[in-house]
């Protein structure tokens, strides 16, 4: 599924998926959902919705160091809160992770 994202063309500066005919809005409902489903069957993935990539994406980008505020402009959230209430979902290795950045603060 990642590759074929990769190959997708980005249309517009502020969306991963903007609109074919004015990029600098988002696609539609409709046609997004469309081109998802579409992206499921051509690479064989077993069906996942868009929100279980939003809640991934967010919780692996956190790990990697994206500091929330940064990520909430490129998921479209008006406030950190709900981003890390919601969508941030705490993995084995952020948390390991995070544990040693505490313990290499206090040697």
């Amino acid at each position: 599924l990642v590759r074929a994202l990769r190959k997708r063309p980005v249309f517009g500066d502020n969306f991963l998926f903007g609109a074919l005919k004015d990029p600098s809005k988002p696609i539609s409902r409709t046609s997004f959902h469309k081109l998802w489903t579409r992206l499921m069957v051509q690479t064989d993935t077993p069906y996942i919705t868009p929100y279980w990539f939003r809640h991934n994406f967010t919780s692996m980008m956190v790990d990697r160091g994206i500091q929330p505020h940064e990520l909430m402009r490129v998921t479209g959230h008006a406030s950190t809160n709900i981003l890390i209430k919601v969508y941030y979902h705490p993995t084995e290795a952020g948390i390991e992770a995070a544990n040693q950045k505490v313990l290499s603060a206090w040697e």
